[in-house]
């Protein structure tokens, strides 16, 4: 596992990074340090012969001798006691234990980026986000934000596309019906008038509202010439066609 690619202590928010163990660092420090005593006291000792045998009172020669034959071994021995002596198998069970957890948690975080990236392929952009945000990783939320933006503009224009269609749809139909005298196809108006309203669009519903008040009037017109054929007094709904015809700013034929 390339844990270099998935856990990025530096980056990562606190509750993903895994802490260092505290024993383990207190081994590995214990060890190094006697090591560096050891190194010292070696070339201490070293320094002392050379001081002797510059005195005088240590025969030349002797330094070779002494460092190899006596204090080499000796210092060999101690460095073999010393390294399995504090706890060598312990560092190393803690590092193995160490390398689990950080193992462990590069494993969580890969799998929390692919569920976000699963939800942002399913069009749950707000739950990618949330994953996104809680890994730390700005970019990524950003980068998902724009295009949660940009799907909800198409989603938009899509709804509104469909909604306009549907209206004109309406619209034909009333067309289609305007003539006939079994049913009532400015409903199909109303229903137009609703969508464009709902759409904002001033323009649309001034039309229909105009095309309804035509058809309304042509209606009344046809009404009150079949009750005169009949005898009928028609003077109240004769007011009534005459208000039509002054919104409308038509002139009666």
């Amino acid at each position: 596992m390339k844990t270099n690619d998935n856990y990025r202590p530096n980056r990562l928010p606190e509750k993903y990074k895994v802490p260092p163990n505290k024993k383990l660092d207190d081994l590995k420090w214990n060890r190094n340090a006697a090591f560096s005593t050891l190194f010292i006291v070696f070339l201490l000792f070293e320094l002392l012969i050379m001081v002797e045998e510059d005195a005088g009172r240590v025969e030349e020669g002797a330094f070779v001798g002494i460092t190899l034959f006596c204090f080499g071994p000796v210092f060999g021995i101690f460095m073999a006691l010393v390294w399995f002596g504090i706890s060598a198998e312990e560092i190393k069970a803690l590092e193995g234990q160490q390398r689990r957890k950080e193992e462990d948690m590069a494993r969580r975080i890969q799998d929390n980026k692919r569920t976000a990236r699963n939800c942002e392929d399913g069009g749950r952009y707000d739950k990618a986000i949330e994953i996104w945000d809680d890994l730390g990783e700005h970019s990524e939320v950003a980068r998902v934000k724009k295009k949660q933006k940009e799907w909800e503009e198409a989603k938009l224009r899509k709804e509104r596309k469909e909604k306009v269609g549907k209206a004109q749809n309406l619209e034909e139909r009333f067309q289609k019906e305007r003539k006939n005298e079994d049913v009532e196809p400015d409903k199909y108006l109303d229903l137009a008038l609703e969508i464009w309203k709902e759409l904002g669009e001033g323009s649309e519903i001034e039309r229909i509202n105009e095309l309804k008040m035509k058809y309304l009037y042509e209606k009344l017109k046809k009404k009150i010439e079949e009750l005169k054929n009949k005898g009928i007094d028609c003077t109240q709904l004769e007011e009534e066609l005459a208000m039509l015809e002054k919104s409308l700013d038509k002139t009666p034929e």
